[in-house]
């Protein structure tokens, strides 16, 4: 698949696995970190009341996806690949957005300790 294809089928995947649990979501968020030969994905599904849940995808479909964007990307790019991944996905448009850092992995990092600031951060603007 070309990158472009990857993206939609990581939004898609994204949606259908954690939207599909939260019905009353209005923006996704997800953080995977490729580093080491090994992912980790995490993130925040942000609901209509203005709450947040901490989330994360249930099998290995989307970070499968995003190792594969990885290496297209780096491969077209011709440069080093990128380590994190930051997508946010817009229920309301149908927005798709992805950010790459390049240097430092832990840009996005979630953990227990910055659970709640990491959630403020993330949460997308309203449009």
């Amino acid at each position: 698949m070309d990158k472009d294809q990857l993206i939609h089928e990581i939004g898609k995947t994204i949606i259908q696995d954690i939207g599909g649990h939260n019905p009353n979501w209005t923006h996704l968020v997800m953080v995977g970190t490729i580093e080491d030969g090994s992912s980790k994905m995490s993130g925040f599904v942000y609901l209509k009341d203005g709450k947040y849940e901490p989330v994360s995808p249930s099998g290995f479909a989307t970070a499968e996806l995003l190792e594969e964007l990885r290496t297209e990307m780096a491969k077209d790019d011709h440069k080093a690949p990128w380590r994190t991944a930051l997508i946010q996905i817009d229920r309301n448009t149908g927005e798709i957005k992805f950010d790459f850092e390049y240097d430092r992995a832990d840009r996005w990092a979630i953990n227990l300790r910055n659970s709640s600031a990491r959630a403020a951060e993330l949460k997308p603007s309203e449009t």
